[in-house]
């Protein structure tokens, strides 16, 4: 089906007189007739609207918006558009139109777009002067909304204003100028001096002052004015905007003496830095008094971790950082982690614990209850790293050697200092240290240093009894020889017939 379509009408909204105080609104009747073919159709159809400043090419300015179900009939059809306020602002704009049947199929465009028009009293009305009116419009004919000069104004809404605007001057400097000093009616006072260069002491109420007298002071004061009083120790707030950014702080009216801050009833800023929360006298440089159970949160999105950094810079000082691990962090996601490092940046893991319950102590994959780097408990037992593939430099042992100075190692029964009601038996490591020579001082015995010590001394056991119990071996050996010849001889005796 070729669909087309010919003559339009735009009617924009008449006016009805300067007296009307009702908007005529956004919206416009469009008229057209519809061919399929070249013949009439009738029935109900989808349309859409399009607003171009071209009349082929570009992306609509506005639109499309979509009237469905329209009524044709006999090929004429009217509908209502609106493209919305501030579009028709003067612009030449081409209207393009896309039709289908109501509900189906895909919307077909029609060509050529269509150029929106004014009509002849619309061209008037933009082209009238004041030659052209008739009569004066009284105050009271017009819109509430409309200032006027004699008048009390409420201005609602952004107010932008072309020239500058003068208060108590007619002086043309730029931006709006205020000449005098006089309180105004909402205890609002824009100064063009600091105010402790003079006394204020005007009645109660809350001034705004900006110091400008001296070179490169740019400095905003919001104060009491009934205690604006010169050394006096009532404090205002101060804020500086500077160039490494904006400084807000409490000053005494004498310009010079720093004064606490009081941010309502919940934060304390001393002026030693020390800040409160919940108190009004903080005791360190951050004091949080509250009943609450959870008195601090520290919470983040971040895929590395959540951290909290303890950075001491005295000499010999470390940055330690404390970290819920996030899930793109190699600390293992979910994990908690104690690592060291320089500012910003995290070493391996000292301390980790993963949300199981494991801890590991320089590992940060820990499969048990606790993991020392290599070494594991399970909770009922110690498992001491053992693997081949962890140690070097092997040596054969004397296990008779071992086993001698075993015998000599003095073994005594005996209690820690600090645990008198426990006995224990073993030697001491100053004792060990001097016989094997074994750990890292005399003042600790490792369990594998003491294991290994006891299994080359069941060694050396073994091979004193083995080679004692080989002479023994030998021993009986000769002896049965002895017995053998012995009783071959008593046997010959009685079989010749001597007793």
């Amino acid at each position: 089906m070729k669909i087309t379509f010919c003559t339009f009408l735009v009617a924009l909204g008449l006016f009805a007189g300067a007296d009307r105080a009702t908007a005529q609104g956004t919206a416009f009747t469009y008229q057209g007739r519809l061919n399929s073919g070249g013949n009439p159709v009738n029935g109900s159809f989808d349309f859409t609207l399009a607003l171009y400043n071209t009349n082929a090419t570009g992306v609509p300015v506005a639109g499309p918006i979509t009237n469905l179900a329209t009524v044709v009939s006999n090929s004429l059809f009217t509908m209502t558009a609106d493209f919305g306020p501030g579009v028709f602002n003067g612009t030449v704009y081409w209207l393009e139109i896309g039709v289908r049947t109501n509900g189906s199929g895909t919307f077909s465009t029609l060509a050529p777009r269509q150029q929106i028009t004014a009509s002849p009293y619309a061209i008037y009305a933009e082209n009238a002067n004041a030659a052209s009116l008739a009569g004066a419009i009284a105050d009271t004919n017009l819109p509430a909304n409309v200032a006027l000069l004699n008048s009390n104004q409420t201005f609602i809404g952004a107010n932008s204003f072309s020239t500058p605007v003068g208060i108590n001057s007619a002086s043309s400097a730029p931006g709006l100028q205020i000449n005098g000093t006089a309180q105004l009616s909402e205890r609002l006072r824009l100064s063009g001096t600091e105010f402790y260069t003079g006394s204020f002491s005007d009645t109660n109420g809350i001034s705004l002052l900006m110091g400008v007298n001296r070179p490169g002071n740019r400095q905003l004061w919001i104060g009491d004015s009934a205690a604006l009083s010169i050394g006096l120790s009532n404090s205002v707030c101060r804020i500086s905007p500077g160039a490494s950014g904006v400084g807000i702080d409490a000053i005494g009216t004498d310009g010079l003496t720093p004064m606490p801050m009081v941010l309502g009833d919940a934060i304390t800023i001393e002026t030693d830095g020390y800040v409160g929360i919940g108190t009004n006298a903080p005791v360190s440089p951050l004091h949080v008094n509250t009943s609450y159970y959870l008195p601090e949160t520290l919470q983040s999105s971040s895929g590395t971790g959540t951290a909290l950094d303890l950075y001491n810079t005295s000499p010999g000082g470390t940055d330690w950082h404390i970290v819920s691990v996030g899930a793109a962090s190699q600390f293992g996601p979910g994990n908690f982690v104690i690592a060291a490092g320089t500012p910003g940046f995290l070493n391996a893991s000292l301390l980790t614990i993963t949300p199981a319950g494991n801890v590991g102590i320089a590992n940060m994959d820990p499969n048990s209850f606790l993991a020392v780097q290599n070494a594991t408990c399970d909770g009922s037992t110690w498992k001491n790293a053992c693997d081949r593939a962890l140690k070097e430099d092997f040596s054969p042992v004397q296990p008779a050697e071992v086993l001698n100075k075993i015998a000599a190692l003095p073994i005594t029964e005996w209690n820690y200092k600090v645990d008198k009601g426990a006995k224990h038996l073993g030697p001491t490591a100053q004792d060990f240290y001097s016989a094997f020579d074994l750990g890292a001082d005399d003042k600790h015995i490792s369990t594998v240093d003491e294991g290994g010590v006891a299994l080359a001394a069941i060694q050396g056991l073994n091979q004193k009894v083995e080679s004692e119990n080989q002479a023994l071996r030998a021993e009986n050996a000769e002896l049965k020889q002895r017995l053998e010849a012995l009783e071959k001889i008593v046997l010959g005796q009685k079989s010749g017939g001597r007793e």
